[in-house]
């Protein structure tokens, strides 16, 4: 990766994170920077066989290995893209 848009804004921008005013700059950068957009092209490839998988339930077998889940108290935490996106 050449262009530092793609490190900055693209991982955000996939996962919806960007505020307003930051997607729409970015969009705009997209139609003029080839870079970003097929590395968008390559991610939304990604995004959507994720989304068309289908969720099987656990075998028993399995579901008995599985965490158990964070108790109530566990703290909350800040999603990685939003953290550690700086302000444009």
């Amino acid at each position: 990766m050449q262009c530092p848009e793609t490190a900055r804004c693209l991982p955000a921008y996939i996962v919806d994170e960007l505020v307003p005013s930051e997607r729409e700059t970015f969009e705009a950068h997209l139609l003029g920077c080839g870079e970003c957009s097929a590395e968008l092209a390559s991610f939304e490839g990604v995004k959507n066989a994720l989304h068309a998988w289908s969720d099987a339930p656990l075998p028993a077998s399995a579901a008995a290995h599985t965490a158990a889940p964070a108790p109530a108290s566990a703290p909350v935490r800040t999603p990685l893209a939003a953290a550690a996106r700086p302000a444009l």
